[in-house]
């Protein structure tokens, strides 16, 4: 089966058994860029579920970098890393009750432990050596890019200018098929975790609007986690994390749109009956799941989808940041990330 046929075979099921198809009509994101999006998760996890795992001291000596100077930098990395996964585990159970394994951290409190009992993927290896080496991460992660005493504003630019550099690499090493689907991946991620592309394109929204004040609300929908109640058709809570990083942007007209309270609970009610969709098409009966049937796939046919219909990187552009845009994004960053105190790392 291709990822077409799966595609296909995805709308076939939803039209003849999802009961609450005319909830999700007319929505912002509509339900042909929930299929994409489902499908594009699949070969996401796909990657993630399957790739050959090694310890963290074994992929320093695959790359040469197996001496003490690095071996403490990624111990470090490692720490900063799980410290937010698990204030992120203790979220999911203190919201919904529920404990996600795969967040919660082993017991490695020595040196060496960490570095032989963390079994992680090379991508997994490529997010830690990001952490190191690319400084805006940790500053979006830790709220400093908040502060202008904290973060200059030549600072900010310089920042951003690397990432963004790093973007461009990515993007222009895209030479095989595997390139496209390993790099759409790490891209796919950073921009998940950081948003450092979606918050520049609501600062230009905002730009066009005069700046105006902008809540936790507006951008909701955009980023961060949204908990989602149950409904006739589908009773069960959910905490949803919003990535769908290639349709979100769909979302950015709204954020400043002078709407009325029934306007917004109506488009809030058509997006969460989306996201029960995905749910619903994940939990329904024992079918095997989207990512053991993309695992099936060939790689060409993964990159195939990818550049055809979940081609991520048109969002990505070079930036040109003002006093009043970078202003304004320190704003932004504000709402995205809970304030919470850093981890002490010695």
């Amino acid at each position: 089966m291709t990822l077409e046929e799966l595609r296909e075979n995805l709308v076939d099921f939803i039209e003849m058994e999802c009961p609450f198809l005319d909830e999700i009509k007319d929505c912002v994101v509509s339900l042909d860029d929930m299929i994409d999006h489902i499908i594009y998760e699949g070969i996401k996890y796909a990657y993630d579920d399957y790739a050959e795992k090694k310890s963290i001291r074994q992929h320093l000596k695959d790359n040469n970098m197996d001496d003490d100077s690095e071996r403490r930098k990624f111990s470090r990395a490692l720490q900063y890393a799980q410290y937010y996964r698990d204030l992120q585990f203790d979220q999911v159970i203190r919201e919904n009750h529920i404990a996600v394994d795969e967040l919660h951290g082993k017991d490695m409190t020595e040196f060496d432990t960490r570095m032989e009992g963390h079994e992680i993927s090379a991508m997994n290896f490529v997010e830690l050596c990001n952490m190191r080496d690319i400084p805006l991460l940790n500053k979006i992660i830790g709220k400093q890019i908040q502060s202008s005493k904290k973060v200059s504003n030549p600072t900010f630019i310089a920042l951003m200018d690397q990432y963004d550099a790093y973007i461009d690499k990515l993007e222009s090493g895209m030479d095989t098929d595997e390139a496209v689907v390993y790099n759409t991946e790490l891209y796919f991620t950073l921009e998940w975790k950081y948003n450092v592309d979606l918050v520049y394109r609501i600062v230009l929204e905002a730009e066009k609007k005069g700046f105006p004040e902008i809540s936790k609300d507006q951008v909701r929908w955009l980023c961060g986690t949204v908990q989602i109640p149950g409904s006739p058709w589908y009773p069960y809570n959910a905490g949803v994390e919003c990535r769908m990083i290639m349709h979100r942007h769909k979302y950015l007209p709204y954020v400043f749109s002078l709407e009325t309270e029934d306007e917004i609970a109506d488009r809030d009610a058509k997006n969460a009956a989306l996201y029960h969709l995905k749910s619903f098409i994940a939990t329904f009966n024992s079918r095997k799941s989207i990512t053991e049937l993309v695992h099936t796939t060939d790689m060409s046919d993964r990159a195939e989808f990818i550049r055809n219909r979940y081609w991520i990187w048109k969002h990505h552009e070079k930036k040109e940041w003002t006093p009043e845009r970078i202003k304004y994004a320190r704003t932004v960053y504000s709402y995205i990330y809970q304030d919470v105190a850093p981890p002490k790392i010695k």
